[in-house]
């Protein structure tokens, strides 16, 4: 085979690999956006079907609440964080919780710098929950109470009423009595156990927020708090304290002003503010310092919200 038959031999060999190379880059540059464009709509896809779903999903909240009785529109200081339905008989209670979801979407509205309330009651419930309940109502606010066991018929009322209107219903002792509770781990986990199956067994609603019987700073525990917290972790229970306090636990009453005083004080330093108050038969000057506490709340543009599991907890200083 002479040279110039083997020049055109390799020339259409180069020219049948060109047009190869050309073919493949024309065939990938026509299906990778084909492909692209292909992923891009089954995300918009997904994305619309997720923004039905959440508005499906509110409405039919904004629904429950109008039938349980609550205005479906929030006034000032209002944070909608848990609706539920509750019926008298504990064994066909239902509780439809959307704390995660409208907690998610209050996350994304509320603003950083908006000073946040958070007023709790601890020891109930008593004769007057209901009367702070009805307070709580008329200013369109929830809070949290950290309650103890208390089997009565009237107290198991509370608890179910203390959910269905909105608020947190969080565990602070089974027997409240301290050298019972930290005697042990054995004799503490006894307690918390006992309160939170409590709980479930008479509302249905299995509460996972906790304050320890004299906060965690207390002294007369005979067991480190560190592996007390360290159970509740592992548990998934999360604990509050507070920042900020009535003063209402001392054994002399405080006056309703200086109750009133000592929590607004408190609230002006604080963006964050965890508010101690006792829910008990000899609290009366706390129920009758609610209503002032609240309204000078809503004149300085304070968000008066229950606690979550979105909340950032307040806890003190643990010395053991």
């Amino acid at each position: 085979m002479d040279d110039s038959t083997k020049n055109a031999q390799c020339r259409k060999k180069r020219i049948a690999k060109i047009k190869k190379i050309i073919i493949i880059c024309t065939f990938a540059l026509i299906i990778i956006p084909i492909i692209l464009c292909f992923l891009l709509f089954i995300k918009i896809s997904k994305l619309e079907n997720k923004i039905n779903d959440l508005m499906s999903y509110t409405q039919s909240a904004s629904i429950g609440e109008q039938k349980a009785g609550v205005s479906d529109l929030p006034a000032k200081g209002e944070d909608k964080v848990t609706n539920v339905k509750i019926t008298d008989d504990p064994l066909n209670n239902e509780i439809l919780d959307t704390q995660e979801l409208s907690t998610d979407i209050s996350t994304i509205i509320t603003n950083e710098n908006e000073k946040k309330v958070y007023l709790t009651f601890d020891d109930g419930p008593s004769d007057n929950t209901d009367l702070i309940l009805d307070i709580l109502a008329k200013y369109k606010v929830k809070a949290t109470f950290f309650v103890i066991e208390k089997t009565d018929e009237a107290s198991i009322k509370r608890y179910k009423r203390i959910l269905n209107e909105g608020h947190t219903l969080a565990m602070h002792s089974s027997s409240h009595i301290y050298t019972k509770i930290y005697e042990s781990m054995e004799t503490y986990i006894q307690d918390v156990t006992e309160i939170q199956n409590f709980l479930f067994d008479v509302t249905g609603y299995k509460p996972t927020i906790y304050r320890f019987p004299g906060g965690s700073s207390n002294t007369v525990s005979k067991i480190s708090i560190n592996t007390c917290v360290s159970y509740l972790d592992s548990v998934g229970i999360t604990y509050f304290d507070w920042n900020i306090s009535s003063g209402d636990a001392v054994s002399t009453p405080l006056s309703t002003e200086k109750i009133i005083n000592n929590v607004i004080s408190g609230v002006e330093q604080e963006n964050n503010a965890v508010v101690l108050f006792h829910d008990a038969n000899n609290k009366l000057n706390t129920v009758e310092a609610l209503p002032s506490i609240l309204g000078q709340l809503t004149d300085m543009g304070a968000k008066v919200l229950p606690i979550t599991d979105k909340t950032t907890p307040v806890q003190h200083k643990i010395s053991k």
